[in-house]
């Protein structure tokens, strides 16, 4: 989003909510350029863009007032029955917790009410977005498991007009914002940071399954090497199955776990193994590390280890991790609802993909 759109969207909304009335008149554009930290240029191309719209004037001696304040969608009052839903599944396994505080914290800078909706099934996220189509709402922000399976109810969403932001995974049909973490840089950056640390053979772990719903993530570990002029080694990339159900769970370990030994010793039998590992969630690198501790491994003497994620347990076992920036992930998304709700002319990014950090712990050393 750029600087002017950020500047437009915030004037538009304190117009729509009513905070500046009809008729009142706006700062002058060195203020406001002080306000928001940009130049007088970005100012005025905002207040351009606004006055295309017929939200405020100019006029000789008067400033720039407001000279539009109602909407399609009705007056102040009704719009303040109005909440923004949030749909995610009731298992976090894809999200951080401080996703849930970030969205709350950046639907109260705007003043708008956010109820949460926790799915447990395809069955309870049917019949959550089936209600949703009679509830009087701003729009959904969705993190959905199910990539086709209620398109029927999101297309009739889509077409009465209800904005939806995808968490994470989109819903292929639906042309709707999507923001997330920039899983392709951030796994790249881990590399990179690897590099530093004179680590070249690295390896990479995941699950089938989270390897085929986080594809960029692969991405990033392999264009990371070839940028480096290091071939991607076949024998680094170790990926097992999703849990057969006739597996039956042995009472010293997870299936998981079961899986992250296999995947050690595969790597150690090899005649050139690798000094890191990067996994392509937290969930894998804790079963790595609980492997690891099993067979009298050391992490990170013997292997450096990443997750993605900087998840509860990342950092409760001081792993590495790539971590998203969720405060910035909830204001884009509370934003773009807003965009599709004041249906802005300003065409809304059907991708806002945001960077995520490095957070370094214990489980990465230098390779001497």
């Amino acid at each position: 989003m750029y600087l002017y759109q950020k500047i437009y969207n915030d004037l538009l909304f304190q117009i729509e909510s009513g905070t500046l009335a009809k008729d009142s008149r706006l700062p002058s554009s060195q203020k406001l350029a002080k306000i928001y930290g940009v130049s007088i240029i970005t100012v005025h191309r905002a207040l351009e863009e606004l006055i295309r719209n017929n939200f405020v004037e100019q006029r000789k001696g008067k400033g720039t007032t407001v000279c539009k304040q109602s909407t399609t969608h009705g007056d102040v009052r009704s719009a303040e029955k109005k909440y923004i839903a949030a749909v995610l599944p009731a298992k976090p396994v894809s999200y951080a917790p401080e996703l849930i505080s970030a969205l709350e914290q950046a639907a109260s800078q705007r003043k708008l009410p956010l109820l949460f909706f926790f799915t447990t099934s395809l069955v309870s996220e049917r019949e959550t977005l089936t209600k949703l189509l009679t509830e009087n709402i701003y729009g959904i922000l969705l993190m959905t498991d199910f990539m086709a399976e209620n398109l029927d109810i999101l297309s009739e969403l889509t077409i009465r007009d209800v904005g939806i932001v995808f968490l994470g995974q989109n819903v292929q049909g639906i042309k709707k914002p999507r923001v997330r973490p920039n899983d392709f840089n951030g796994i790249y950056d881990a590399m990179e940071s690897l590099f530093r640390k004179r680590h070249f053979k690295i390896a990479f772990y995941a699950s089938e399954k989270a390897l085929s719903e986080n594809l960029d993530r692969f991405n990033g570990y392999c264009q990371a090497l070839i940028d480096k002029k290091i071939p991607v080694n076949n024998d680094y990339i170790y990926t097992y199955p999703q849990q057969p159900v006739e597996w039956k769970k042995d009472l010293s370990s997870s299936y998981e776990q079961k899986c992250a030994v296999d995947a050690l010793r595969h790597f150690i039998a090899l005649s050139n193994p690798p000094t890191a590992i990067v996994c392509i969630d937290d969930f894998s690198a804790y079963s790595v590390l609980l492997a690891a501790q099993s067979m009298g491994i050391q992490i990170p003497e013997k292997f450096s280890l990443v997750g993605y994620g900087n998840s509860p347990v990342s950092q409760r076992y001081q792993l590495t991790s790539v971590a998203p920036d969720w405060k910035k992930t909830a204001q884009h998304a509370i934003e773009s609802i807003l965009h599709q709700y004041y249906k802005r002319k300003l065409e809304s990014p059907i991708d806002i993909q945001i960077a995520p950090s490095i957070k370094h712990r214990n489980s990465v050393k230098i390779n001497l």
